[in-house]
């Protein structure tokens, strides 16, 4: 367990704050045609990372949608000689498909008339921005939902294979990584190594997200866990 932990990133609040005001000034040109997103659920992390995110961005004004089934009726009624950028803001993105679901739960049977009419759109960007994130992520997100373009899904904190869990490493053996995986299967089948098989290992301070492995969030593993999933 102890390597486990050397291997973790902590991550505080203003930390994550501070990640997604440089990915935005990295990308974003124009302030004033910048519309911040807001994904069903941030409520709950809104005392967290969105209110100081709120605070420190004000003087650059951004626009802020909320996204529902209205989102493509707003985007076409945009003046049609300007340029956009869409900005979709999370903490943590894992493998992505808990995103992509919002979507598909918000619009349904219309995803596919949205993916069509969202993509030919040429004076909208849509980029999506989260202090963590795996590679894996931003392929199954582009992939589904074509109008974010690979380039435009962006991590302050990238999860290569070599950060996870139970990647190789030069200070456990391969048969004692495997009593360590076994151990832990054995505590929590369901999440032992994160959800969808995540395998991360990121804690923030306003809680651990469930992509982290599940002996250091899960209530009901038979490992007494080691941080609350606070506002998850």
């Amino acid at each position: 367990m102890a390597i486990l932990l050397l291997k973790t990133e902590f991550r505080t609040i203003q930390e994550v704050t501070d990640d997604l005001i440089n990915l935005i000034e990295r990308k974003v040109v124009d302030y004033k045609n910048t519309i911040i997103v807001y994904i069903p659920g941030m409520e709950l992390k809104s005392n967290n990372f969105l209110i100081p995110f709120v605070s420190k961005t004000r003087d650059h004004k951004f626009r802020v949608l909320n996204l529902n089934n209205n989102l493509l009726c707003k985007l076409e009624n945009l003046d049609k000689k300007q340029e956009y950028d869409l900005v979709f803001l999370d903490d943590v993105i894992g493998t992505g498909r808990q995103f992509y679901s919002i979507f598909k739960n918000i619009f349904d049977e219309k995803l596919v008339e949205l993916n069509r009419k969202l993509t030919i759109l040429p004076n909208i960007r849509f980029c999506l921005m989260a202090s963590f994130g795996s590679h894996d992520s931003r392929t199954f997100i582009s992939q589904k939902l074509p109008f974010f373009n690979f380039d435009n899904i962006l991590y302050a904190n990238l999860i290569r294979k070599d950060k996870k869990a139970f990647s190789q490493d030069p200070n456990i053996s391969k048969d004692e990584m495997e009593r360590l995986k076994q151990f832990l299967k054995k505590s929590d089948e369901d999440y032992w190594d994160g959800d969808q098989s995540s395998e991360f290992l990121v804690i923030l301070e306003h809680g651990a997200p469930n992509n982290s492995i599940g002996c250091f969030w899960r209530k009901d593993s038979n490992i007494r866990r080691l941080w609350k999933r606070i506002h998850y």
